[in-house]
């Protein structure tokens, strides 16, 4: 190759280049304006774009009047103060209407404020939501205390079948099952609720409950001075137990409460921290993993 052809070569090459940054310049920049004018407007247009997009993410992360109403219920519900819960309950559904949830907190409400018909019509709405497991578990503590101990069974089943993993649901199964006389079943529901809530007293003093069905008095005191049972929730251990033996032997099917949240001489969380009881009925413990029915 001559001199001159790699000259030519080499201002080629240098265009070339020029070239292709030019286009890079370009692309860069893909609003070239011809006037002042056009400048100001595209700066105005990319303005209010970006507070359309500030807007939408301000309107986002801001909780709607319907979603601080909802919390107000819940709070309520968590602080056990159940008619405060009916109070707002019903003026929720008064501005924004019905959603399972509030339909669920208020079905408790009902509930534990000893309105037990309009609780149970309220559940048996829920069984077609998302929510069935929860309301399965209402009805069956519903139906405990009315003393139906089969249908009680038969709805915490509904429960746990839809919800297996469940602390809860199974704790009141298992208990459900000790008044009903099945201590095979009783053993398998408070086994697995007490492994996935090892530190429920509840659970612990329900199992303490099947121990001494199965006569195993040894076992069930080492159980509760592991639950720090204190001397009432002891006492409370032992006529459950004792009621149920003396059923058990005289053929009788027991009657009364299917949980340790309800009212009675059964274990609670409630009685085990002394707190009082509303209309009756022990109260529940509330808990942020299931804000409704959870005891």
């Amino acid at each position: 190759m001559t001199l001159q052809a790699t000259s030519s070569y080499r201002g080629m090459w240098r265009a070339s280049l020029l070239v292709g940054a030019a286009l890079m310049l370009s692309a860069c920049s893909a609003f070239q304006p011809n006037t002042a004018m056009e400048l100001i407007q595209h700066q105005q247009e990319q303005e209010s774009l970006r507070r359309m997009a500030e807007a939408r993410a301000t309107a986002k992360n801001t909780p709607s009047q319907s979603d601080m109403m909802l919390n107000v219920v819940r709070e309520a519900r968590a602080d056990r103060r159940y008619y405060a819960v009916l109070a707002y309950a019903r003026q929720y559904i008064a501005q924004h209407g019905h959603t399972p949830e509030l339909d669920a907190l208020y079905a408790e409400a009902l509930m534990e404020t000893g309105q037990l018909a309009e609780s149970r019509s309220l559940y048996q709405s829920l069984l077609r939501t998302d929510l069935a497991a929860q309301a399965h578990h209402g009805l069956g503590l519903l139906a405990a205390r009315s003393g139906q101990d089969a249908q009680a069974v038969q709805e915490l089943s509904g429960a746990v079948a839809l919800q297996p993993a469940n602390p809860i649901f199974l704790g009141d199964l298992g208990y459900a099952q000790l008044r009903a006389g099945d201590l095979r079943g009783a053993g398998l529901s408070l086994g697995q609720a007490a492994e996935l809530a090892p530190g429920d007293q509840r659970i612990l003093g329900n199992m303490a409950i099947l121990l001494l069905l199965r006569h195993r008095p040894a076992d069930a005191d080492a159980l509760m001075n592991k639950a720090g049972l204190g001397s009432a929730a002891r006492g409370r251990v032992l006529a459950m137990a004792a009621e149920l033996q003396g059923r058990q032997a005289s053929g009788t099917p027991a009657t009364g409460a299917v949980s340790a949240a309800v009212a009675g001489p059964a274990v609670t969380a409630a009685s085990i921290d002394g707190s009082m009881p509303v209309g009756g009925a022990a109260l529940p413990v509330a808990s942020s993993e299931h804000p409704r029915l959870v005891r």
